[in-house]
């Protein structure tokens, strides 16, 4: 195309956005982050770590176990650049508990450390390269305990309604089962969604902290 040859608006924009499109799909060498960084006035030492982690799975979303859509297990596996000693080990424990605000248990299965509130795993396992650290939980229950509680809230509002036949006045009283069994129906697709953000955060903050933590190989 001729480099004198004008684009008007519409045309700029379209070329701009499968340029940006183009370059996603061939991703940037290292040394071009670096070129990109500097020219935005970012340090070389946080691009190096943020690179660390980029390849070790630590800025990777966590992956969601879902039912129905709504997510009911957060897990996140990080493979760390190093080793985590046993005093380094002790220091992440001390960020686990403060980040979950739960004091949970400790265990040990041979080479395998880890730290365990409820569901919620947090465990370190030995690699060829050094240590991975495991995250999980799931959301105990899930949807069972809302769709059995609206399911038995609904039968009762349905024997209201039989009732009613023979005496009108029920059909008021049929009315409040009926938004409770909604509103329990309801609940975990609102309050499901908050927890596993909240938990893909937190494993992001203990994924840092390891990654920080672990003596190089």
């Amino acid at each position: 195309m001729d480099a004198h040859h004008r684009l008007n608006d519409a045309e700029v924009t379209a070329v701009l956005r499968r340029a940006a499109e183009v370059s996603a799909q061939e991703g940037l060498t290292v040394a071009q982050v670096h070129e990109i960084a500097a020219d935005v006035g970012l340090a070389p030492d946080s691009v190096r770590i943020a690179l660390v982690e980029s390849a070790n799975g630590a800025l990777r979303p966590a992956t969601l176990m879902t039912q129905f859509g709504v997510p009911i297990g957060v897990s996140k596996d990080v493979v760390l650049p190093g080793v985590l000693t046993d005093d380094a080990w002790d220091v992440l424990v001390s960020t686990m508990r403060s980040t979950f605000n739960a004091h949970g248990k400790l265990q040990r299965a041979g080479v395998v450390r880890e730290w365990r509130n409820g569901n919620l795993r947090i465990a370190i396992e030995p690699i060829p390269t050094g240590h991975r650290l495991r995250m999980s939980t799931q959301k105990d229950g899930g949807l069972r305990g809302p769709v059995f509680g609206a399911a038995a809230t609904m039968l009762y509002a349905i024997s209201l309604i039989v009732t009613a036949q023979a005496r009108p006045a029920m059909m008021l009283l049929a009315a409040i089962p009926v938004a409770i069994g909604g509103a329990l129906m309801a609940l975990p697709f609102l309050t499901l969604p908050k927890w596993a953000r909240l938990r893909s955060e937190q494993f992001d903050v203990i994924a840092r902290e390891a990654a920080s933590l672990v003596t190089e190989t």
